[in-house]
């Protein structure tokens, strides 16, 4: 029974190794208040104000048109249904939205596993890296979809590269049959792999004689979603609600020399996991390696800065695409060790990341906390341009500035002490801006209510036209 169970861990340990890496993480920025962090505080407010908990990230009553809706609905929908039971404090709520946020890409990473066939699981190994590799740079971006939604690409490619046609397991028809939709409306860079997958996929159906009737109707199903999925996508591309498409077609990500030095590092051992087949050369590919090894541990422990938007939005898709290619190209590769070895590796440099990203900022909330109850009041100011001047004494470097505000809103039931006294003064020279805080904040103050934030009394908001200075008072009442 020992020797089964030792076995077992062996066998598994790439899926194990992960899930209780991961799950401390989770635990860990639970209990550090890491959900208040860049675009997850934007998340939770939408959670826990939101009248539909159906709604999900910037979601549509009639269709989530925005197309990045399926990425973060387990973590809007499990908050919502927890408001809905009577769970009434911001606190627990938090925990539970940072919790569910951190484990839903593991729970994609554990469906990944389950979907490789038996004699496949070390490809696993390689999507791992992939992941790894845009969760260390993305720090706390956990909730840009781009994460989620290449997660839902690799379910859909190991099935149609790797699984059999003709003995589709049971998890391979539940992925079949909801990962396809999760495409519509995931992110429009979908529309770049769909062709790939459906030529994989068509390509394989095609030459399996003898499929059963019901894995046709399966597959075809899943045929016809990623294609109107495509359209769809296509559809966003060309009207978009967001300008923000180009960006993932410039290329930018790759022009900073951190960026720079870990593609070079993980080139070379994707190269040596190729050709390690050459035991007369063995000891260069092992200096190689671990020169590649210290190059990545020097390049992202502690060095990786929550600001660094752009390569948070863009990596997500690359490194996807690249090791996509990787694998169509390489398709028998047996021996993976030093994969693993990397793997290990980013994952010791996350966990060791993720304790010291949160203790600094614990301690900065508790510090704005503290700032709170000593004053009484924050002011704020966005320029024109949306650069933000406050009175608060420490300034966390996030990406996000626009969304401080409902950090300060939400921060002293966070900490358990009644909001009552503690007020909030916005004032904004953006007209988009402001704009942005009545509808998320103004006129959301019945909801806010329910979680003892009294807007009323704790938030006031000015829009600063040149010297005019415009009480929005009127802009509250008149809806």
């Amino acid at each position: 029974m020992k020797n089964k169970f030792l076995l077992f861990i062996k066998n598994h340990s790439s899926i194990i190794l992960t899930i209780l890496i991961l799950t401390t993480i989770s635990v860990i920025n639970s209990s550090r208040h890491i959900g208040l962090i860049e675009d997850g505080v934007h998340h939770f407010w939408e959670a826990v104000t939101a009248d539909n908990i159906w709604i999900g990230h910037e979601g549509f009553y009639n269709f989530p048109y925005n197309s990045r809706f399926f990425p973060s609905i387990l973590s809007h929908l499990a908050t919502g249904l927890a408001v809905k039971a009577g769970i009434l404090n911001i606190g627990v709520l938090l925990y539970l939205f940072t919790m569910i946020s951190y484990l839903s890409p593991l729970l994609f990473l554990v469906i990944i596993y389950l979907n490789l066939p038996e004699n496949k699981k070390e490809y696993f190994d390689i999507i791992l890296l992939s992941f790894l590799i845009c969760v260390t740079f993305m720090i706390y971006q956990i909730w840009t979809e781009n994460l989620i939604t290449g997660l839902f690409l690799w379910i859909i490619f190991v099935i149609y590269y790797y699984a059999d046609f003709k003995k589709l397991s049971y998890i391979n028809i539940f992925s079949l049959l909801i990962f396809p939709v999760a495409t519509v409306s995931s992110h429009p860079m979908v529309a770049v792999f769909i062709p790939v997958l459906l030529i994989t996929g068509v390509k394989k159906y095609i030459n399996d004689k003898n499929l059963s009737l019901s894995a046709k109707i399966i597959l075809i199903y899943s045929f016809i979603l990623l294609i109107f999925a495509f359209i769809f996508n296509c559809y966003y591309i060309l009207h978009p609600i967001f300008a923000a498409t180009n960006e993932y077609l410039q290329g930018g990500v790759f022009y900073g020399i951190k960026m720079l030095r870990l593609c070079i590092s993980v080139l070379l051992i994707l190269f040596i996991t190729v050709k390690i087949k050459n035991v007369k050369k063995l000891k260069i590919y092992n200096f190689i390696y671990l020169i590649a090894c210290v190059n990545i541990f020097d390049d992202i422990l502690f060095n990786i800065q929550s600001s660094d938007g752009y390569t948070y939005r863009t990596l997500g898709f690359y490194s996807v695409l690249v090791f996509m290619i990787f694998l169509i190209f390489f398709k028998n590769i047996k021996n993976t060790v030093y994969i693993k070895i990397i793997n290990i590796v980013m994952l010791a440099l996350l966990l060791a990341n993720s304790v010291q990203y949160t203790r600094i900022w614990d301690k900065y909330l508790s510090d704005v906390n503290r700032h709170f109850i000593a004053n009484k009041q924050i002011n704020i100011l966005y320029d024109s341009k949306l650069n933000i001047y406050t009175s608060q004494p420490v300034f966390f470097q996030v990406y996000h500035y626009h969304l401080h505000p409902f950090v300060l809103l939400l921060l002293p039931e966070t900490f358990g002490i009644s909001g009552s006294g503690y007020k909030t003064i916005v004032t904004s020279q953006s007209q988009s801006l402001a704009d942005f805080y009545v509808s998320n904040i103004i006129k959301r103050k019945n909801i806010l209510k329910k979680f003892s934030i009294n807007t009323d009394e704790n938030f006031k908001l000015y829009f600063k036209k040149g010297k005019d200075l415009i009480d929005l008072e009127s802009y509250k009442k008149s809806g």
